[in-house]
C-alpha cells in the first residue's frame, strides 16, 4: 500500500476498518511534518533534558491521536488537524519538562 495512490480520507476509512497497514501508511505519510515540526522546536528544549528523538515520538503520538479522532463531518481538513494535534503534543511535552 503507497501512501500517493490513496488520499487521507480513504486511509482513514481503512484505519476505521482496523487495518494495521494503514495506519503505517499514515505515519509514514506524515512523518515529514512530524519532522519539521520537531527541528522547529527544538531550539526550545535547551536545558531540560529532552531529545530531538523524543520530541519525534511525542510527535507520532499527537499523529495516532488525530487519526483515532479526527471526524470527517467537521469543516477542517486532516492536514490541518494532524498538524495541530502534532504540535500541541510536542509543546505540551516542552513545557512540562521546562516545568520540572
Amino acid at each position: 500500500m503507497n501512501y500517493k495512490d490513496y488520499n487521507d480520507y480513504e486511509i482513514l476509512s481503512y484505519v476505521a476498518e482496523a487495518n494495521g497497514e494503514a495506519i503505517d501508511v499514515m505515519f509514514d505519510k506524515y512523518k515529514p511534518l512530524i519532522q519539521a515540526t520537531a527541528n522547529r522546536m527544538y531550539c526550545y528544549c535547551k536545558n531540560t533534558g529532552l531529545e530531538y528523538n523524543d520530541l519525534i515520538q511525542e510527535g507520532m503520538l499527537g499523529l495516532n491521536l488525530a487519526i483515532h479522532t479526527f471526524e470527517s463531518n467537521k469543516e477542517t481538513s486532516f492536514y490541518t488537524y494532524a498538524k495541530m494535534c502534532i504540535e500541541r503534543k510536542i509543546i505540551s511535552l516542552i513545557v512540562s519538562s521546562r516545568r520540572l
